[in-house]
């Protein structure tokens, strides 16, 4: 009782004068389109908060409003009164009641934490089932995303302005203003434009970059509250922003990005034009009412936020194009995570008739969060975006688009071709041995070439590239691919055992390399004066390469080309725990990512896997043998840099056999 009572002075700030109430207990819905509405009832600033629940229905919506909003803890400490029952609420909620209260008149509301008794799985999931109709025929929908801070007052005049330039900005050659995403990446705005950018005050950028960058918008449920809504509305504290135009101004500066915005803008939170593209996304699915597919959506909002991992699944259904995912999937919290991402899969693979969802298996099984799912099983809620191989259009060319897909238990059965198997890996890529798979894999190129010229060996420097080039190119990266002339140097350095890498000698250039000057600090007419070390380079073209590109290392910095390879390889980790590995016909590229802590980590990609292609799947996949027979394990997805190069297959058609996938 004295606990209740703390709370209640926490939300007041005075004591409460009347006697504590009991608990609120909810009443069961009747009938399967019921639902509750909560009537927001009248009161002063500090007063104590006071609801009161209506049993209605789905048709009754267009009189209320639904609100959107973040959780945040889901410790429900503060108290409110319902029906004059004490109801405890999360600290969030009790702050947008606070805010939304009205003085003299009652609101009426439709919130999922205190419409749905969350106590109860079998309601929350019936009505979790019928989320998509609220939020899509209340009458608004408004989307509370905090409190406001001393900026956000100045933050509104740019709100009512910025959406206006949008019509002064370039369009992609046959799109209009009303197509998806219809500007171009690059605008060269008019003088007033670029007046009025830097004129606006500091605090107002502030007030701006605050709210485009709340927490809110990394919600998942937003995605399908937003969508949905015929009108909406952005609150936050006592301000409100119509939805469109919140909306318009975050394209707006996602068009503009960081090249038009002025120098003494304040510096944006982490992640800040991700979240800007993510308002976009949902302003350009909304007024576009566009449906997505599971797959595409996941890939869409790939960092978004939930409670529960089923919702990664059930928080999508209200705004999918798939009949079959609607309404043969129910919402049932009574449900593993593991068999409603297994139930999803098997839906998604079923109804396209395809394994285009594989492409998102960049993580080997042992490494995923749920190891223990089927390996074709896809992980809804894991970020798999360690690379994206680069797709090959030449595998639906070849083996045509049509993919035949059973799924029997634990075990999927797809039609496809395995090309080759695995004779040698590295080790997989941690920060300690990028230089080693580098040189490893430039050598293992050059193996079993019976002459050698400086073209070879170009050749083979330039297949490494490519394969690092692969990892690296994650995400376009502002300043585009790797320099050839900068990896070359570098790859000379590493082999020479010099530049920012150099650690043991390398025995094979000893001799060289106990010259009075370091090979990274000469010039290349120097080393036409040095017969002694030329003669030593000429006998071995490898050497004479090296040393030739090497003499570019001062010219380029060679500090400067490591850690710009590094930071492209490491940006997020993305490419940590990646192997490399050669097939026994030449092919040649790198497999998911794995375990990246230690030297004792097995390899990703191991000797004797199959390298393997679908119909349905534009990059190969990496499969191994278990110990039944024709039964595989999905590796994940694979980088082949000269997949194009080599036969897949003899004769004039491929013979496609059946793949069977534990």
């Amino acid at each position: 009782m004295d606990e209740v009572g703390n709370l209640g002075e926490r939300l007041a700030g005075t004591k409460i004068s009347e006697p504590l109430r009991e608990l609120y207990r909810y009443q069961p819905l009747q009938g399967q389109d019921a639902i509750r509405m909560v009537e927001l009832l009248p009161g002063i600033p500090g007063a104590l908060i006071r609801v009161a629940l209506h049993h209605r229905t789905l048709s009754d919506l267009p009189t209320c409003s639904a609100v959107s909003y973040e959780w945040g803890s889901n410790v429900r400490e503060l108290v409110i009164f319902c029906d004059d029952r004490v109801l405890k609420v999360t600290a969030n909620l009790s702050l947008l009641l606070s805010k939304f209260r009205s003085s003299d008149s009652s609101q009426l509301l439709w919130i999922d934490a205190i419409c749905i008794n969350q106590e109860d799985l079998d309601e929350r999931s019936q009505q979790v089932q019928l989320m998509g109709k609220i939020y899509k025929n209340a009458a608004v929908v408004l989307m509370w995303i905090g409190d406001q801070t001393p900026y956000t007052g100045d933050a509104i005049p740019i709100f009512r302005h910025l959406p206006g330039l949008l019509h002064t900005f370039k369009l992609n050659p046959g799109l209009d203003e009303l197509d998806f995403l219809p500007y171009a990446a690059h605008q060269d705005l008019d003088s007033s434009a670029k007046e009025y950018l830097w004129n606006i005050r500091q605090s107002s950028w502030a007030g701006m970059i605050d709210l485009l960058s709340r927490g809110y918008f990394d919600r998942l449920w937003v995605v399908q509250e937003i969508v949905l809504s015929s009108k909406a509305a952005v609150v936050c504290g006592n301000h409100q922003i119509e939805w469109k135009i919140f909306y318009k101004t975050a394209m707006c500066l996602h068009v503009l990005g960081l090249e038009h915005l002025p120098k003494g803008v304040p510096p944006a939170a982490e992640g800040f034009f991700y979240r800007v593209l993510n308002i976009t996304m949902l302003g350009q699915l909304n007024f576009h009412q566009t449906f997505v597919s599971l797959t595409s959506i996941n890939r869409s909002f790939p960092a978004s936020k939930v409670t529960d991992p089923r919702d990664y699944v059930y928080g999508y259904l209200g705004i999918l194009d798939s009949h079959s995912l609607k309404h043969e999937i129910h919402v049932d919290y009574s449900s593993t995570v593991e068999e409603v991402f297994r139930k999803a899969t098997e839906k998604v693979t079923i109804e396209e008739r395809g394994l285009d969802y594989l492409k998102d298996q960049t993580v080997e099984p042992n490494s995923r969060p749920r190891a223990a799912m089927p390996s074709w099983v896809r992980d809804w809620g894991f970020m798999q975006d360690n690379f994206q191989p680069r797709l090959v259009p030449e595998v639906a060319e070849r083996l045509g688009a049509k993919q035949t897909v059973f799924v029997d238990g634990n075990y999927l059965t797809a039609h496809g071709l395995i090309i080759d198997s695995t004779e040698e890996v590295s080790d997989n890529l941690r920060e300690g041995n990028i230089k080693q798979i580098m040189l490893g894999t430039f050598i293992n190129l050059l193996s079993g070439l019976s002459e050698m010229t400086i073209a070879d060996v170009s050749m083979a420097a330039r297949k490494t590239l490519d394969c690092f080039d692969g990892l690296a190119q994650t995400r376009p990266h502002p300043s585009g691919p790797i320099s050839e002339k900068s990896f070359f140097t570098l790859l000379a350095s590493i082999y020479l055992g010099l530049g920012p890498w150099a650690s043991s000698q390398n025995p094979k250039v000893g001799t060289l390399l106990k010259t009075k000057c370091s090979l990274r600090s000469r010039k290349s007419d120097e080393f036409e004066e040095d017969k002694n070390i030329m003669r030593l380079a000429q006998k071995n073209v490898l050497l004479q390469w090296s040393t030739e590109q090497s003499a570019c290392a001062e010219e380029l910095d060679l500090n400067s080309c490591a850690v710009e390879l590094a930071h492209r390889l490491f940006l997020d980790a993305r490419s940590l725990g990646v192997n490399m590995f050669k097939g026994t016909k030449g092919f040649r590229g790198h497999g998911p990512a794995g375990r990246n802590a230690c030297v004792d980590d097995p390899p990703a990609v191991q000797i004797g896997d199959h390298i393997a292609l679908f119909p349905s799947l534009d990059r190969p996949v990496i499969l191994r043998e278990g110990d039944c027979e024709g039964v595989y394990t999905l590796i994940g997805t694979a980088h082949v840099g000269n997949l194009t190069e080599i036969p897949w297959y003899e004769g004039e058609t491929p013979s496609l056999v059946p793949i069977r996938i534990n």
